[in-house]
């Protein structure tokens, strides 16, 4: 694995158009504007909240 791979964040994205939910290992603060959708194609995708787990918390 690459060195800055190992500091890249995995977000999730919704297609503004077709709703189709993604998930990208992106670099950190990515907004979503530059993903193109798999699915219809469409650029913009709108970054979702996303839970996450932290050690020891017990989420998961």
């Amino acid at each position: 694995m690459a060195k800055e791979a190992e500091h890249m964040p995995v977000y999730e994205f919704e297609c503004p158009k077709c709703s189709m939910n993604v998930t990208k290992l992106c670099r950190l603060g990515t907004d979503g504007s530059e993903i193109q959708c798999p699915l219809c194609h469409v650029f913009g995708l709108k970054r979702k909240l996303s839970r996450f787990a932290s050690p020891g918390t017990g989420d998961v």
